[in-house]
């Protein structure tokens, strides 16, 4: 008897192995990609799962049914996720066959969400008749029917570049083949050019932009060595103004045409960009003064702007002279001069 259950196991054994070595003989690896769902941390992708329905609808749907899916699955979370209104117009698409009513009458209504997908067949052999005596396998489980799941739907649709080993293709079928070889191949040279030619006018697109704005920064900044040499211009029409003696009637006139000239003269380079920095007061800033000495004071805010020394100037928001000035500091503490 031990004997025997001895021989038994030997017998199953051998079995699973040479039914283990013919499958891998048999099934070639799976192409494989990184899909969005796969891992722990996987998921679908909304908007690759929409078109996945387009493609269904458009190609696969006048074949292949998807009879347990309901038209409220395309609004659930973790599908195509469409909004509640989409799914109602998507299934109202669809008549369904309803009934009976009240008379006894069985009748025809739009499809609602509770409805199950329209299948493209009345009964499986209509289906058959239809596809040379094929039944085409339903499409809802499809994915998790097959070993391998979604590479191998993935291997099938892509996996052949030349007919399977012992499949020999009639003249129909290989003129079919060649001819679908060489629409991929010119598919797939169309999308290199088109790749090209969109790579190009991005090119073409930034060259223009930045020749542009070169353009426009030698516009707002031709003047600005022309107007960094008036500065001093200004600044002495400004020191003439602040040494004369406004009391003073001989010289009234004189300062009067001074005074006009410089605030003529501020307005006519205001309107070429150029603009002053006078910051008495302000909170001292590095970017636009220029710390010339520190002094400590109770009147003032640590790093306020106690005195202007010589005003600044700026061309178009780009800096030209920084204002120098003096500081104050705390008469406890220093002064943050980055402030």
């Amino acid at each position: 008897m031990r004997k025997l259950k001895n021989i038994f196991f030997v017998l199953i054994f051998s079995v699973i192995v040479l039914n283990s070595s013919n499958s891998a003989e048999k099934s070639p690896p799976f192409l494989e990609t990184k899909w969005t769902f796969k891992g722990l941390f996987g998921k679908f992708d909304r908007a690759s799962l929409q078109r996945g329905y387009q493609v269904y609808t458009e190609v696969c749907a006048s074949c292949h049914s998807m009879k347990y899916l309901t038209y409220r699955n395309l609004a659930e979370k973790g599908g195509p996720e469409f909004s509640e209104a989409e799914a109602k117009a998507i299934a109202a698409s669809f008549e369904v066959t309803d009934g009976p009513d009240s008379t006894g009458e069985m009748f025809v209504r739009p499809a609602k969400l509770s409805d199950k997908f329209v299948m493209p067949y009345a009964n499986e052999q209509e289906a058959k008749a239809a596809n040379g005596g094929a039944y085409p396998p339903d499409m809802s489980v499809l994915v998790k029917a097959r070993k391998g799941g979604a590479d191998y739907i993935y291997s099938l649709l892509l996996g052949y570049s030349e007919p399977p080993e012992g499949v020999e293709l009639d003249e129909n079928a290989q003129r079919i083949y060649e001819l679908e070889t060489a629409l991929s191949e010119a598919q797939a040279t169309i999308k290199e050019q088109q790749d090209g030619v969109l790579r190009a006018r991005a090119d073409a697109d930034n060259a223009r932009r930045r020749a542009e704005g070169e353009v426009e920064k030698a516009r707002k900044f031709a003047l600005e060595r022309f107007a960094g040499e008036l500065l001093p211009v200004i600044d002495n029409l400004e020191r003439a103004i602040e040494m004369t003696d406004g009391d003073n009637e001989a010289v009234k006139p004189l300062l009067e045409g001074v005074e006009m000239t410089h605030k003529t003269f501020l307005s006519t380079i205001e309107k070429f960009g150029l603009s002053l920095i006078d910051p008495q007061g302000e909170t001292f800033n590095p970017d636009l003064h220029q710390a010339m000495s520190m002094q400590e004071s109770a009147d003032h805010e640590p790093n306020t702007v106690m005195a202007v020394m010589q005003k600044g100037y700026q061309i178009n928001g780009r800096l030209l002279r920084p204002a120098m000035v003096m500081v104050s500091r705390a008469p406890s503490g220093g002064v943050d001069t980055q402030a």
